[in-house]
């Protein structure tokens, strides 16, 4: 008879074993975006599994904390020690700011709109993605997936709709027309590149602009990065598991279909990432890089966008790890706002309107003198 010490002892001992795994792969995940995928992309794949498994190490180690078990226990804080800075990214624990007498604040949103087709209620009978825009009190909106602002990319599209972002926003500014991005502002906006290419004849996959806030001027890169290009056929295939069976037909499947396209889309990315770079190298002023990275915080194309210099919005004012991404069961922080010169985050906060496969995401900023 199989004996209550002995399922004990046999957990303990299955513990013991699949726990230094768990570590392991936290630290992996944790160090994976400093490989440029250009060069082997298979590690950008461990990025993306990186927050879910750095919670089941901080699990992992409270359990065994409360077991008293020291060696299992410190292997996890070490594991949690080595890893803290790319915890730090997506576990932020900070609060809003307030301004500072006099200084001068902007919001600005930033939100891939797919096209504002609204997934959640198609036949809702007007524009939600429009409505929730029109009353974010935002003062810039950088959209991405949205191709005109009118009745041929507007869903439920009227002259009354047109009227109302007019009035709400009097100025805006769209790239060549077989881009997604557009910006619409309370201040004067205007474009600095509108080229689908850049000089080396790559495809540009951001574009830069200049908003002038009561004299102040603001550069803003809105970008859209490279998608996965994943079918909805692709994106079903993780969601079909329901045992042992369908978990190896999922795998079989993954292996065959989705790893190939992420690691192509990893690549790619990490090409668009460097020509972003490249652009915004020489900007001087405060400068605003926000849209659809497709990535989270540490993979390879964000750590080369950010470098040593932007800061991030949500990691310098949020409380709490959060995801942009909501279909598919791909919970993952893909859309970002990344600031560098004189001004200062002084808060963020995630919209929770699901019209969109993105949330919308919205960071006020103050000018700051040094």
């Amino acid at each position: 008879m199989i004996t209550t010490s002995l399922i004990k002892t046999a957990l303990t001992l299955a513990g013991k074993i699949i726990s230094p795994l768990i570590f392991l792969l936290t630290i992996l995940a944790s160090y994976a975006g400093y490989i440029n995928p250009l060069l082997w992309a298979t590690p950008s794949v461990l990025v993306l599994v990186f927050p879910y498994v750095s919670i089941l190490t901080i699990i992992v180690t409270a359990i065994w904390a409360l077991r008293r078990k020291i060696m299992m226990t410190a292997m996890g804080v070490i594991t949690i020690v080595i890893c803290l800075p790319a915890i730090g990214q997506i576990f932020p624990l900070h609060f809003p700011k307030k301004a500072e007498a006099g200084e001068k604040t902007f919001t600005l949103m930033t939100w891939n709109v797919l096209h504002t087709d609204d997934q959640e209620t198609p036949d809702c009978g007007y524009n939600r993605a429009v409505d929730y825009i029109l009353k974010s009190g935002a003062d810039i909106v950088c959209l991405q997936e949205l191709y005109t602002l009118d009745g041929r990319d507007l869903r439920y599209y009227t002259p009354a709709m047109g009227d109302s972002i007019k009035a709400v926003y009097p100025y805006s500014a769209s790239t060549t027309k077989v881009s997604d991005v557009k910006v619409l502002s309370k201040y004067p906006v205007k474009i600095l590149t509108d080229s689908r290419t850049d000089h080396e004849g790559r495809t540009r996959r951001f574009f830069l602009f200049e908003v002038n806030i009561d004299g102040r001027p603001l550069t803003l890169c809105v970008t859209h990065l490279m998608s996965y290009s994943l079918t909805t056929e692709d994106r079903e295939i993780l969601q079909h598991i329901r045992g042992v069976k369908s978990a190896k037909e999922s795998t079989q499947k993954f292996k065959a279909s989705v790893y190939a396209k992420l690691k192509a889309a990893f690549r790619l990315r990490a090409e668009n990432a460097i020509a972003l770079r490249e652009a915004t190298e020489g900007i001087g002023g405060p400068l605003i890089v926000c849209g659809d990275f497709n990535d989270v915080a540490g993979s390879w194309a964000y750590r080369t966008i950010r470098g040593d210099d932007f800061k991030d919005a949500f990691t310098a004012t949020a409380f709490w790890p959060t995801f942009t991404y909501n279909a598919h069961l791909f919970y993952f922080h893909i859309d970002h706002i990344l600031y560098r010169g004189p001004i200062e985050a002084l808060n963020w906060k995630r919209g929770d309107i699901r019209s969109s496969d993105h949330y919308p995401q919205t960071a006020t900023f103050a000018f700051r003198e040094n």
